[in-house]
């Protein structure tokens, strides 16, 4: 079956966790992206980050 014919509710809030946790990702490798710029090895938010990171 599928996930919104079973659970809707849970299924609902598993979508909504992976929006706000793929937004997350997705705003950390954009500051991390021009940062890495202006330094060649460094920490983002516990992250490493340098250039070769950025453009894989």
């Amino acid at each position: 079956m599928h996930c919104l014919t079973e659970n809707l509710p849970l299924c609902l809030a598993s979508y909504v966790f992976l929006l706000i946790l793929g937004t997350i990702f997705v705003v950390i490798g954009v500051i991390g992206f021009f940062v890495s710029s202006t330094m060649m090895l460094d920490r983002l938010m516990g992250m490493d980050v340098d250039i070769v990171h950025n453009l894989v």
